[in-house]
């Protein structure tokens, strides 16, 4: 040791006999090793320059942190060393897993290799922090695949579009006002816009001092301003998006070092468990409009629930593969959560996809609750009515009959919170709350062991990955 380590305040001279290494630190750190050049070179320092840093021990002489320097020290002869003696800690009666936090916190500030640094945060880590990443994780994927999509369109020829006068002003700062109310739930559809703004209804055209109203006109009014708006900058095109024209988008890699990247980045770090396993039912939603699924799709996730959406009547296939989900599940009967327009056909949608699942496939045991949306919903909601009611339907006269209304009602009439919350509370009173927490809490578990695991994959192909790229 340095003499002049001998004066600094808190530095005491402890005999290296006295001093004894943490049984735990193996668990680690890799062993001390006079073969390793790095291990020789802090020999030979000590040998000719004394211990620099002192050691750190608890109050009993383990140590915390110098168990290279501990091990060097004895290598190079030395009988006493400095050391810092930290009264407040005590190994000894900590918990394992808190011995190691210690050990870990103590040895931050050393040079490690990868594997090291993979033990460290995988001791450092907390079970619930380590599943509130995850479930973060989980939510940025959803918004990269959201904001993947885009609309398909081949554009022929030259189009100018007129600048956005005065008179439209009003009409703009009330879609720009409803976009952002709903900023949460983007990307939205022109058609759930045209219902929010029939809530408090703009001027249309401020010279004319005409109202925006539930007619095709406006809506169509709308269509071109929002256009414009987004061509302009004044509108964020992520905002508003339209399902009917989905485009494919390949993941693919400029380098193989990208790829690498990307795919360690979200290594075993997307795990969902699957929430409905303890149901003594198979849940399914079945949503008419694909302008509202994605709406849909972000609370059935929260349970797991398969999202099954179309536009209108679902084809025979989608069936067919609900009904071998159904199947695959070992559950002794089917649940099916409808989401459809309050109009004649929405009802017979509902319907018809009971009976096909019963009649089809041999789903005898088939339970179909309306979550949304009712006229009854509509009505207690002051919903406007649909612009476009279809009352030439073949199933207008059982709708009318049944109901007593000849209004119809469209889901994007419903705001996206409202919803999203009638179909979660749709869904908490079809399932076994008990059960579901349950599985909640083993996703929080399994995710923490994913954790330790990832991180000790990602230190092994690190090591590879340098070592090959040296040959190279």
């Amino acid at each position: 040791m340095n003499a002049a380590q001998a004066t600094v305040p808190g530095v005491e001279v402890a005999r290296l006999g006295d001093l004894r290494p943490a049984g735990l630190n193996a668990e680690l750190y890799h062993a001390f090793d006079p073969k390793n050049e790095d291990d020789a070179s802090l020999v030979r320092s000590i040998v000719a320059e004394g211990i620099r840093e002192p050691l750190h021990v608890d109050s009993d002489g383990v140590i915390l942190s110098g168990h290279r320097r501990h091990a060097a020290a004895a290598r190079a002869g030395l009988s006493h060393v400095p050391v810092l003696r930290h009264w407040d800690e005590r190994l000894a009666a900590m918990p394992e897993g808190e011995q190691l936090r210690l050990l870990a916190s103590y040895n931050r500030q050393r040079q490690k290799d990868a594997g090291e640094l993979a033990n460290e945060e995988i001791v450092l880590a907390r079970p619930a922090d380590v599943f509130a990443a995850l479930r973060e994780r989980l939510e940025q994927k959803k918004l990269e695949d959201r904001v993947g999509r885009s609309d398909a369109m081949a554009i022929v020829g030259r189009m100018d579009r007129k600048g956005i006068s005065d008179a439209k002003k009003p009409m703009l700062d009330a879609i720009l006002a409803v976009v952002e109310q709903r900023r949460e739930y983007w990307p939205l559809s022109i058609r759930q816009v045209h219902y929010a703004l029939l809530n408090d209804p703009p001027l249309f055209h401020a010279r004319k001092a005409r109202l925006y109203t539930n007619d095709k006109a406006s809506y169509k009014g709308l269509c071109d301003l929002g256009a414009r708006a987004r061509l302009t900058g004044q509108l964020a095109w992520e905002a508003i998006a339209d399902e009917t024209r989905p485009v494919q988008l390949w993941g693919a890699h400029p380098t193989v070092a990208g790829y690498v990247e990307a795919e360690m980045h979200y290594f075993l770090g997307l795990y969902r468990r699957d929430l409905m396993q303890g149901q003594p039912y198979h849940l399914e939603i079945v949503c008419e409009k694909n302008t509202v699924a994605e709406i849909i799709r972000r609370v059935a996730v929260d349970y797991t629930i398969p999202v099954t959406s179309g536009r209108g009547y679902c084809s025979v296939e989608p069936r067919r593969q609900m009904a071998e989900r159904y199947r695959r599940s070992g559950k002794g009967g089917l649940v099916l959560l409808l989401v459809s327009d309050a109009d004649p056909d929405g009802e017979e949608i509902a319907q018809s996809m009971a009976r096909s699942l019963r009649d089809d496939f041999g789903v005898t045991e088939t339970q179909a609750v309306r979550a949304a949306l009712t006229p009854t919903q509509a009505q207690e909601l002051g919903l406007p009515p649909s612009m476009d009611a279809k009352q030439k339907s073949a199933n207008y006269r059982k709708f009318f009959e049944k109901y007593g209304t000849t209004h119809a009602y469209e889901l994007e009439a419903l705001p996206p919170e409202q919803l999203a919350s009638i179909v979660r509370e749709a869904i908490d009173g079809v399932i076994d709350q008990d059960a579901f927490q349950a599985e909640v809490e083993r996703w929080e578990g399994d995710a923490f062991e994913l954790e330790k695991l990832k991180a000790r994959v990602q230190a092994t192909v690190s090591r590879t990955w340098r070592a090959n790229h040296a040959k190279v």
